[in-house]
């Protein structure tokens, strides 16, 4: 009796890190550092889960040998060749990419420990949490329900409709296979009922990389289903791609311009991959991709293509993003994987249903990756490294390792890390969020209280601007160069130029607002900015020039901000006017 306790207790253990990471009722940060709170939070758990785990076996003086899989090996091949990544971007990466990739691996060893024997409870708990997130958005998010809105802006504790319509499509396709593992009627009409509730949120997230996910993963589910209906398969499967291609191309009508704007970030993404075919490092998108956009409209882009442009840190296609990142041999490790995960194989007596189930699923991610950023959310990139752990679970082992030695080393180096990185950047936010709090920073306190987050984009641009209101602008000055330099940050470039003002450095300051403008050609405020500052040094000539650039320029996005500018630049327009007459 106290036996199986123990063993229920290991697995709720292990399954903890699952609930913390779905929940939709966790309390976590509610500034840009979401993900990074949650992925410090997981690293905590899962690491004392581990512990748990391994001492409790330890106890019972159990035979700790672990058995690794193809996948295994080549995960750790490629956490080898990740590590090594971050050690040659150390200085300027980002503790939340760092954060995200610790919290992924440790989640992977705890599936693994976990074992396909807990398939179908793991399938269970993700139906249980998309009714909870379901419910959540729903309870939280009512105010945006209202006559001709309807429910597309609920995304449960996700952070955007895409990612929550990932978490459905995944959801779905588990769904639809519990229609087949089933024997009950009831059940089976439950099923189907839920079913159809996952195309009814699909629709309404307006996810066309979701659809597209659904419709694959569930085609391949139905292709493996039906081997008595050979003929209805080859039918099935030319309708299922048939409904397919028209919805992706229903969907790029409905949605042309976003369609248009990931063809730019592909455009110029495929650049940095043919001039960095080794890779650019880790985070290496975020810190190159917006000089590269720079750099290509200085050097042309047609009219569309400027009013498309902003300020992206997603290439929305992670095959592309490694590509970047981790160049060739980045690439190389996701084709091998893919080849792990999908060929025929033994499964060491498991149900073969459950698998067909966990490709789906992953079939349904694949997808969808291709045409968003979801192996950049903690949330969305865990769906994937679960249902990897667990079909990794199914195949025969390829080499035997001590787990004694694996659970002692696990747990001295999660705690160092705890103590050294997860413990500081959990500080650092609770700080910074103090500081949003009051809209005020002082300048001897950046570096000190706020160094694990210095590598962040978000960080630079927000602290170089309440630098810059509280009248800090040396400070100011630094920060939003450590933007610039690292990430090529539009808002560090208006935050630095604005600074340069302050200090009387004038030309240095017009030449930091036309790189601004360079990096996204939309924006008025680079030249708005000019034009003030031309305005109090009284250079009128070059005031009207910059009048009559704001004047003939495009509005894409209308906003207070915007009408502000323009009623100053009439105003400014009719004062030059009146003083001239």
């Amino acid at each position: 009796m106290l036996m199986q306790l123990c063993k229920k207790l290991e697995v709720g253990m292990l399954l903890l890190a699952l609930f913390y990471l779905f929940s939709p009722l966790v309390s976590v940060s509610k500034t840009c550092f979401f993900q990074g709170v949650k992925a410090g939070d997981m690293i905590f758990i899962l690491v004392f889960c581990l512990l748990f785990v391994w001492s409790w076996r330890f106890a019972k003086k159990e035979s700790l040998v672990f058995k690794l899989s193809g996948i295994d090996v080549l995960l750790l091949v490629c956490g080898l060749y990740i590590i090594v990544l971050h050690l040659f971007s150390w200085e300027q990466l980002d503790r939340e990419v760092l954060l995200m990739h610790v919290a992924c691996g440790l989640l992977y060893i705890a599936v693994r420990i976990l074992g396909i024997q807990q398939m179908r409870l793991v399938f269970w708990i993700f139906l249980f949490l998309l009714l909870w997130q379901l419910w959540y958005g729903i309870a939280c998010q009512t105010q945006y329900f209202y006559p001709g809105r309807g429910m597309r802006l609920v995304h449960g504790s996700f952070l955007n409709t895409g990612m929550w319509s990932c978490f459905v499509a995944c959801v779905g396709i588990i769904l639809c296979g519990e229609m087949t593992l089933v024997s009950s009627r009831v059940a089976k009409m439950f099923c189907g009922l839920g079913v159809f509730l996952i195309v009814y949120l699909l629709f309404m997230g307006n996810s066309r990389a979701a659809w597209l996910g659904f419709a694959v993963g569930g085609g391949y589910l139905f292709y493996k289903e039906t081997d008595s209906l050979r003929r209805l398969k080859k039918w099935g499967i030319l309708l299922l791609f048939s409904g397919v291609l028209l919805g992706a191309g229903m969907g790029t009508w409905h949605k042309v311009n976003s369609a248009l704007g990931r063809l730019l970030i592909w455009k110029i993404s495929g650049q940095m991959c043919y001039e960095h075919p080794w890779g650019t490092g880790l985070n290496g998108f975020q810190h190159n991709y917006m000089a590269y956009q720079e750099n290509y409209f200085v050097g042309g882009g047609n009219e569309v293509e400027r009013m498309l442009a902003d300020e992206t840190l997603y290439a929305f296609n992670d095959f592309l993003r490694i590509g970047v990142e981790q160049g060739i041999l980045g690439l190389l490790f996701i084709v091998v994987l893919l080849y792990l995960v999908f060929r025929r194989n033994k499964m060491g007596g498991c149900c073969t249903k459950e698998i067909h189930v966990i490709r789906g699923v992953l079939l349904a991610w694949l997808v969808f990756s291709l045409f968003s950023y979801p192996s950049s959310q903690l949330q969305t990139k865990a769906i994937c490294i679960v249902f990897i752990g667990m079909l990794s679970s199914s195949l025969p082992g390829m080499l035997e390792i001590n787990g004694k030695w694996l659970g002692v080393l696990t747990g001295i180096v999660g705690i160092l890390f705890c103590c050294q990185a997860v413990w500081p950047y959990r500080e650092a936010v609770r700080n910074w969020e103090n500081c949003l709090a009051n809209r005020h920073v002082l300048a001897e306190e950046v570096d000190v209280r706020y160094r694990p987050l210095m590598n962040s984009s978000f960080f630079l641009a927000n602290c170089s601007l309440l630098l810059n209101q509280s009248g800090e602008h040396v400070k100011a000055l630094e920060v939003a160069d450590r933007g610039v330099c690292l990430y090529h940050s539009y808002g560090c470039c208006v935050e630095k130029g604005i600074a340069m003002e302050n200090l009387g450095c004038y030309d240095a300051a017009e030449v930091v607002w036309i790189q601004a403008g360079n990096l996204i050609p939309n924006r008025f405020r680079p030249l708005y900015l000019r034009m003030e500052m031309k305005y109090k040094l009284g250079d009128m000539k070059q005031v009207e020039d910059l009048i009559d650039s704001l004047s003939c320029k495009k509005i894409k996005v209308r906003s207070p901000e915007l009408l502000f500018m323009l009623e100053r630049v009439k105003l400014i327009e009719q004062k030059i006017k009146t003083k001239c007459q």
